[in-house]
């Protein structure tokens, strides 16, 4: 399945509880796995940047599945799973 990937404008790390994050829209029922990190790591690069990749895959009507996209995404919630959290029903209420 390809992945979603591009460069997040105007940072340069990413930030700690942005680095892995399960992404969820109850009312369309999709769920994605949000990873972030800096281009030197892919690239090998002194390139400043933050990456973000977006795993996942949208049924579309009478299309199938197709890979997830921004747009998918928007108005989403997210659980980091990089920072502390105390409530673990955040992830298993999805």
């Amino acid at each position: 399945m390809p992945v979603y990937s591009e460069k997040v404008a105007g940072q340069s790390f990413p930030e700690m509880d942005e680095m892995v994050r399960l992404g969820f829209d109850r009312s369309r029922k999709t769920a994605w796995l949000e990873l972030r990190t800096t281009s030197s790591l892919m690239t090998g690069t002194q390139e400043d940047g933050v990456l973000r990749f977006l795993i996942g895959a949208v049924n579309r009507f009478r299309v199938g599945w197709d890979p997830i996209q921004p747009g998918d995404t928007a108005g989403g919630q997210y659980v980091s799973l990089t920072s502390d959290f105390n409530d673990c029903d955040q992830i298993l209420a999805l």
